[in-house]
């Protein structure tokens, strides 16, 4: 949960010197404070009209003297225990509701005991950086092992190994399928995944990248040109995808598939016969047919992206 309501490091330090000048300014008082009451005959203090105003810190240092009190402030000291208490009740308790509010919002792939999600940053790697699908499939024991590799070039490996069984998950989300919405390009879809399970994994590819550029066209909102635009990593100011961490304002199926996306359409100049990239680009997939482009493991990726955003649609 500590992930989801974390600040970034630039927000954290958003504060400037000024913000740690009083903080530090506050703690230094507290500490005076504090020893200042500590020195004091403690069976004479009367807690019940200070104890609004005494710092945390002080409170603190007070129980571990409890027993110099008096019995008043004694009791003082015992409710504010309880008040805490109470008070950490309540926030583990909404803590505990947005964690919960979370998980029922991912992918169905993502709720799964064996799946935990990881810490944005590595999501945003594996979408942005990898161009890899992770909304709807991989499959959740794929996905949980996925996310656990160590590299890039390790979950490309464990893609590749599990080309079948992926093609297979694919094939069911699918069967299960059922908005008019999506119904013209479904079997496009059915056609890659046979295609590639009957060993003609290029053609397999060749066709879902051509239908996920398509569906892009079709259904991602705003233009094309700024869903996939370089200029604009999601997240990022005027960017059309917002950030995975924005988790309580964005739709999070919808940018876990997006943000994959995003990353499948890595900058590719057709005139660049000897830069084809080895990872799925859609870019290159059109322009660069090449046995650096098209593999087992690229036919795979083009056709979970083109799962994803149908499921996604079909939705609503």
């Amino acid at each position: 949960m500590e992930r989801l309501i974390a600040m970034s490091e630039t927000e954290a330090s958003s504060g400037g010197e000024m913000g740690s000048s009083i903080f530090e300014d506050l703690r230094r008082r507290a500490e005076k404070a504090t020893t200042e009451l500590l020195a004091s005959d403690l069976a004479q203090l009367d807690l019940e009209d200070r104890n609004a105003w005494l710092p945390r810190m002080t409170l603190k240092a007070l129980e571990q003297r409890k027993h110099e009190l008096n019995e008043t402030s004694r009791a003082v000291l015992d409710s504010w225990r309880e008040e805490e208490r109470r008070r950490f009740e309540r926030w583990r308790a909404l803590a505990e509701a947005a964690d919960e509010t979370f998980q029922r919002a991912l992918p169905p792939n993502w709720n799964n005991s064996q799946v935990e999600f990881p810490e944005t940053e590595l999501v945003e790697a594996v979408l942005l950086d990898e161009g890899l699908p992770l909304a709807w499939v991989p499959p959740a024991a794929i996905l949980e092992t996925l996310l656990r590799a160590s590299s890039a070039d390790e979950r490309r490996k464990l893609l590749e190994v599990n080309a079948n069984e992926l093609v297979s998950a694919c094939l069911s989300e699918l069967e299960r399928l059922e908005s008019s919405e999506t119904a013209e390009w479904r079997p496009f879809a059915k056609e890659a995944a046979d295609s590639m399970l009957a060993g003609y994994w290029s053609s397999g590819q060749a066709l879902a990248a051509n239908a996920l550029e398509t569906l892009v066209r079709r259904f991602m909102l705003r233009s094309v040109q700024g869903v996939t635009s370089r200029k604009l990593r999601p997240g990022g100011q005027g960017a059309p995808v917002p950030s995975i961490r924005a988790v309580d304002e964005v739709n999070v199926k919808a940018v876990l598939a997006t943000q994959g996306i995003w990353g499948a359409y890595a900058t590719y100049l057709p005139d660049d016969l000897d830069g084809i990239p080895t990872r799925f680009t859609r870019h290159a997939s059109a322009h660069g047919v090449s046995v650096n482009q098209y593999s087992t493991v690229n036919a795979v990726v083009a056709l979970m992206h083109v799962v994803a955003l149908l499921c996604l649609v079909d939705e609503g």
